[in-house]
């Protein structure tokens, strides 16, 4: 009895980790974008006319990202180059809507997301925490 209830464990649990990858290509860049716009709306307070602006900028963006997605081939290094690119230019089409202030907690929200808050990230700049 043991054993076949965890053998159904088992067989449930891997099915549903090998479905989730089959659904991470599958993200409308609208979607994306209009998620990416309500996070920012909330943590930076955004007026109506910078949601209105924000918005046609991460579409833009989300588009562009799923394009190269689309184009590129196996070199995921020249990939990751673009990528990070075209983050750069986004960033800096969003901090031109922006006041001063929203400007500095979205660098520190970026910050924070990509591993390198104030302490710079979980493992910081000079490898993991030392005890």
């Amino acid at each position: 009895m043991k054993k076949s209830v965890f053998t159904a464990l088992l067989l449930c649990a891997s099915t549903m980790i090998f479905a989730q990858p089959g659904q991470r290509g599958q993200v409308n860049p609208e979607e994306m974008a209009k998620r990416q716009t309500e996070r920012m709306k909330t943590e930076l307070k955004l007026s109506d006319e910078q949601v209105v602006l924000v918005d046609s900028i991460n579409v833009a963006y989300a588009k562009k990202q799923a394009e190269l997605f689309q184009s590129s081939g196996d070199d995921r290094e020249a990939m990751r180059e673009k990528m990070m690119a075209l983050n750069t230019e986004k960033n800096k089409a969003i901090e031109a809507v922006l006041t001063e202030e929203q400007v500095k907690k979205f660098k520190e929200s970026n910050a924070q997301r990509m591993g390198g808050g104030r302490n710079g990230g979980q493992n910081g700049p000079d490898g993991p925490p030392r005890n």
